[in-house]
This record gives C-alpha cells, structure tokens and sequence, in this order.
C-alpha cells in the first residue's frame, strides 16, 4: 500500500500483534508514510514492516490474510488513511481465481524478497536500507543501484544523500 495513517487499522494491527497473530510476522509493505511502529516488544512484536522504493513508484494494494492455514486474497483501491477509509467510497474485493492467487502470492513474494530498493522500519521508526548478500553498504551494488543513463536509481541516490538518516516514517523523507 501507499500509506498506512489510520489510527483504528493501526489498533487493530497492534492488537492481533500481541493477541499472538501470527506464527509467521504479520509483514506490511507501506511504501509512504506509516504511522504504525513495527517490532516494538509489548506492542508490535509480530509485525514487520518494509518499504520499497524505485524509479516506477509503483504500490499495490493486495492483502493477504491466513484464515486456518489457507491464504485469502483482496484488492482494493484504498489505502488505510483516515481520509480514504472515512470520507470516500473506496472498495476492496476477495480474489477467488487460483491462478490469479497465485500471481499475487508471487509478487507479494518478490516485494518481500528484495534487497535492493527495500527499506526496513526498525523499532524506533528509523529505515534500514537492505543490502545484497555478500555485498557490503557503500560497495558495488550493480544492478541494483544501475538505471537508464544519466539517472540514478531513487533509492540509491536517496542512501547517497541521506545515508542511515531517514528518520522520518516514510524513508524517503530526510
């Protein structure tokens, strides 16, 4: 999703973190501004949360739920601000096609498996940008900091002008 403001869906997220929801992190890809805290311990311990950053600016808003073991779709048009969630007509729509389930579970997978323009939220609301395996911050990231000529990958250039400083809730703010 874009962003995650809305302050009911941020309690009930912390609530199913503490009720032990579940076994597996609840895993959130907000790519803007979120006010949720992940992993603070008596508060948020089961929750991560990440956000990707690209030339394509790209946010999908697929959930992804697990209701007894066998994972539910939804897509919708919102994201959970208090403005979107309150004041507008915004829809949201279970996915019952195996095979489009299974695109889904794929690219909520690749979202989750990147470790070139991903940032991870830390406890305290900082961002801690992911790094290739074997490759260390600063070095030769090749792909993925290469882009068309003459311009830089968003994400690279915001490490280059802010490096370990992101300390707002959306890491591409300074």
């Amino acid at each position: 999703m874009n962003q995650l403001q809305d302050s009911q869906m941020i309690r009930e997220l912390y609530e199913a973190s503490l009720a032990g929801v579940p076994i597996v992190p609840i895993v959130l890809n907000v790519r803007g501004l979120c006010c949720l805290r992940a992993g603070v311990p008596g508060l948020s311990p089961t929750i991560q949360v990440f956000s990707t950053l690209g030339r394509f600016l790209e946010h999908s808003r697929i959930y992804r739920f697990e209701n007894g073991g066998a994972a539910e779709f939804f897509i919708g048009s919102a994201d959970l601000m208090t403005c979107k969630l309150s004041r507008r007509v915004e829809a949201v729509a279970p996915v019952c096609d195996p095979v489009i389930k299974a695109e889904l579970e794929e690219i909520l997978r690749t979202y989750e498996e990147d470790n070139c323009s991903a940032w991870d939220m830390q406890p305290d609301g900082e961002y801690v940008r992911r790094h290739p395996a074997g490759v260390r911050p600063g070095g030769l990231l090749n792909r993925c900091s290469s882009s068309a000529p003459g311009r830089g990958d968003l994400s690279g250039r915001i490490a280059a002008a802010f490096p370990g400083r992101c300390s707002s809730a959306s890491p591409a703010c300074p």
